[in-house]
């Protein structure tokens, strides 16, 4: 069917010279977001009734570590052959792609090719050329009806499909089909084939996409495949959040829901501020049975498992710390009016060398106040004060700092002064200024302290 949709897709769809002649037709998630009315430019193509060899005799540049020939054209889109694909066995990589044969006509081509897609949302081809639209699963009606259902029974051949399947629940916010649900149901058990990366591979791009975060772990958690992807946030399933009449809200998991969730009406889609609020609670799961319901040291007893939790998801370098720091700081965050200047200024200092920001951090600390029933209080105001203070403490006053105030000269052979010592100098110094500085927001016009 051709529709005013398709022929805008084309429309936008540039073929430059090497794809003069040929049967091109658009699809994936360009096709998708676009029927959506969502904005988007990562454009993958597909050709038809052509063989390899005439591709690279044009002037496509085949991208070399693919497992089956995918070229780039001159715009640097992605370009690849139709294609069927057949399951060799047990696995996430156990498939064998193959061409369609050249000889097939183009209609028939984008059909078969369609076939081995995951859901039939994805399963849409638009022609670059004439704007006609291929639906042979009813992806379009899905889309209108808001909703995620299965391509076919091959879709339990790739137990990750279980996990994409979730992060598109949480990306587009559609219902997954029954039966679609079922079939996820009965193909997670076979996560346990994963590597674990591709599991932080998928919570990243999820933080990244979702309009409703929480509802990746809701569905992974409903069809029994969040304690194979991610044991540690499974964990915190029917662990109370903490004494009654503090988390009347649920368990610990739900609690770490709700602070993702107000996390993300903060931050929207910032990774390291959604990771922070998923990970700052993880030492609940660790809490022993004869100590609930309350969790007292479970900020410390987070930090080991959300690095071992980072570590296994092969979490990239900036990303690194970000759930440990939330665990190890977010129980500190709402006392900072109550501690001593050195106490703040060591969270300062855990916070200051961590990959989190400040804003980001103080918004952890109000997503976890109204992310419990009663809703906390968290002094957002004087709080931001008083560590912003402290961290300009610690950034401004260092050891050459110390010594300079005391008139000695760190070139000086004569005047080394053991390390311990000028440690100890420099906290005295940032202590002091904080004191002073701290000070003048009492004193200024509508201070907090």
């Amino acid at each position: 069917m051709t529709t005013q949709i398709g022929e805008e897709i084309a429309d936008v769809v540039e073929l430059p010279a090497e794809f003069d002649g040929l049967n091109v037709a658009v699809v994936g998630g360009f096709v998708r977001d676009r029927l959506r009315n969502v904005e988007t430019n990562d454009i993958d193509l597909m050709v038809t009734e052509v063989v390899p060899a005439e591709l690279k005799s044009r002037d496509f540049r085949p991208i070399e570590g693919a497992s089956f020939p995918v070229f780039q054209d001159t715009l640097g889109r992605e370009v690849a052959l139709a294609r069927t694909e057949e399951s060799t066995g047990d696995g996430h990589t156990a498939f064998e792609a193959h061409a369609i044969p050249a000889d097939i006509p183009h209609e028939e081509a984008i059909g078969r090719d369609l076939e081995r897609r995951d859901l039939t949302i994805n399963a849409v081809a638009v022609d670059a050329r004439t704007g006609e639209i291929f639906d042979p699963h009813g992806g379009v009606e899905d889309l209108e009806a808001g909703i995620l259902r299965h391509v076919s029974v091959a879709f339990a051949e790739d137990p990750l499909r279980v996990v994409r399947a979730a992060r598109f629940r949480a990306r587009t916010g559609f219902e997954i089909a029954d039966e679609t649900r079922e079939l996820m149901a009965e193909v997670a058990p076979d996560l346990a084939t994963i590597p674990d990366d591709r599991f932080g591979d998928e919570l990243v791009k999820v933080l990244k996409q979702a309009v409703q975060p929480r509802a990746f772990v809701d569905v992974l958690d409903d069809v029994g495949a969040l304690e194979i992807a991610f044991p540690e946030i499974a964990a915190l399933a029917g662990v109370p959040a903490g004494p009654e009449g503090t988390h009347e809200e649920g368990d610990s998991l739900e609690h770490t829901l709700r602070v993702l969730e107000e996390m993300h009406d903060r931050q929207g889609n910032d990774v390291p501020a959604l990771l922070a609020a998923l990970g700052h609670d993880l030492g609940k799961g660790e809490t022993s049975a004869d100590e609930l319901p309350a969790h007292h040291g479970h900020d410390k007893r987070g930090v080991p498992v959300a690095r071992s939790m980072r570590s296994r998801l092969g979490l990239n370098r900036d990303l690194r710390g970000v759930m440990d720091t939330a665990a190890s700081v977010h129980m500190r965050l709402p006392r900072v009016e109550k501690m001593t200047a050195t106490a703040i200024l060591d969270l300062a200092m855990d916070i200051h060398v961590s990959p989190l920001t400040l804003e980001q951090a103080l918004d952890l600390g109000e997503a976890d106040a109204k992310g419990r029933q009663p809703a906390g209080d968290f002094q957002n105001g004087p709080i931001r004060e008083q560590l912003t203070v402290a961290i300009e403490a610690v950034e401004t006053i260092g050891g050459s700092e110390a010594m300079e105030k005391r008139g000695i000269d760190p070139t000086d052979v004569g005047s080394e002064i053991p390390g311990e010592r000028i440690g100890n100098l420099v906290r005295q110094d940032r202590v002091e200024a904080f004191r002073d500085r701290a000070g003048a927001l009492v004193e200024a016009p509508g201070g907090n302290q």
